[in-house]
């Protein structure tokens, strides 16, 4: 949308304006954690520097998969905040929205992850190289954490009667074809 890609392009603007930290990521690595302040660069996401004097920069988190995964990202510390995430500047989407009901989890960033009244996100990413950025949309409170991590894709495993289902087929495919083998050799 053009809200989307306007969003994007100050993102852009402001990222460059300001120094940027960059977060290399692994796959199945702990948390990654960035701070916002929607008075502070848009509410771009922040890096978590805390040294006096030196302010905040935009923050940046590198992957290079090779092969997919899924990158999750949630709110914590107050709840009520929402974000738009943005792979190599193309936008995948907001994190789900949440009610704000003034709960703190601090840094229990799986146990945000796992509740319902977190705004979070999951998107697959296929192989290749991502620079994962992103912004606060909703924010009840002026200022607050998040964080964000890629796990790997756990295959899910077939039902037992999918197994059978397909076990029976193939020796009824295998009976077939012995059938037919056999009546041509009859007809011969």
């Amino acid at each position: 949308s053009l809200k989307t890609y306007l969003t994007a392009a100050v993102f852009g603007l402001l990222a460059h304006s300001a120094h940027a930290t960059t977060v290399n990521l692994t796959v199945g690595g702990d948390w990654s954690e960035f701070r916002f302040d929607i008075g502070y660069l848009g509410g771009a996401w922040l890096d978590t520097n805390d040294t006096p004097g030196v302010a905040p920069g935009v923050v940046e988190f590198y992957i290079n998969l090779t092969e997919a995964a899924t990158l999750q990202v949630t709110d914590a510390w107050r709840d009520g905040d929402m974000f738009e995430v943005f792979a190599n500047g193309n936008s995948l989407g907001s994190t789900s929205g949440s009610q704000a009901t003034d709960q703190t989890i601090l840094g229990n960033y799986s146990g945000a992850f796992d509740d319902g009244d977190w705004s979070t996100g999951e998107w697959l990413l296929a192989a290749g190289q991502y620079t994962i950025t992103g912004f606060i949309t909703q924010m009840p409170e002026a200022r607050g954490r998040g964080a964000l991590r890629v796990t790997e894709i756990v295959p899910t495993p077939l039902p037992g009667g999918v197994i059978l289902l397909l076990t029976g087929g193939a020796g009824f495919a295998a009976i077939s074809a012995r059938k037919k083998k056999a009546s041509k050799a009859e007809a011969v």
